[in-house]
């Protein structure tokens, strides 16, 4: 970190550790790529079981997840992250109009 008491966005993002879970492949690449490039730590899971499995095993700062998934939804993931850390930050998203 710099000798500066305000940390620089670089320094934050490679702070952080993002969890990306989505059932789509493309966005898990796309957020990957993207998070990547400005400087996160990033790890990705195809569904909501492989997700909880990553929590379980690795800390995580920011939790990225599609609610509606095949077997283990978003929302369960959300739960089981909040049980390992409460201090978890999550954002939701879906590709549906209502949720």
């Amino acid at each position: 970190m710099s000798t500066s008491p305000v940390a620089t966005r670089e320094e934050i993002a490679t702070a952080l550790r993002v969890l990306v879970v989505d059932d789509e492949q493309s966005m898990r690449d796309m957020l990957r790529i993207i998070l990547k490039g400005e400087g996160y730590e990033v790890t990705v899971a195809r569904d909501g079981k492989e997700a909880i499995e990553l929590l379980q095993k690795q800390p995580v700062d920011l939790l990225l997840s599609d609610i509606r998934m095949p077997g283990v939804s978003g929302v369960e993931v959300l739960r089981a992250a909040k049980d390992i850390n409460r201090d978890i930050v999550a954002i939701m998203m879906t590709a549906f109009a209502s949720t």
